[in-house]
């Protein structure tokens, strides 16, 4: 169960363009990363580049999306 969710984990954390695919891919990997104290053959490393990868594009995509937000609201405005 550990590689495949370490894996998904790490493909959603990189899929910046889809809205909430970042946050689940940290989630998954933070799952992964406290299922892996366990197990000795799991993913460890890969596991915390997903956390990071997913931090810091979870915190792009919140930037982008409101940006989208504001200068829609801003363009309805006048």
């Amino acid at each position: 169960m550990g590689k495949g969710l370490t894996i998904t984990g790490f493909v959603l954390s990189l899929l910046i363009f889809i809205p909430f695919a970042p946050v689940v891919g940290l989630i998954l990997g933070i799952i992964t990363l406290v299922k892996a104290k366990d197990n000795p053959d799991a993913l460890k490393g890969l596991a915390i580049a997903t956390i990071v990868i997913g931090v810091v594009f979870s915190l792009i995509n919140i930037m982008f999306t409101l940006g989208l937000v504001l200068g829609f609201l801003r363009g309805i405005a006048g």
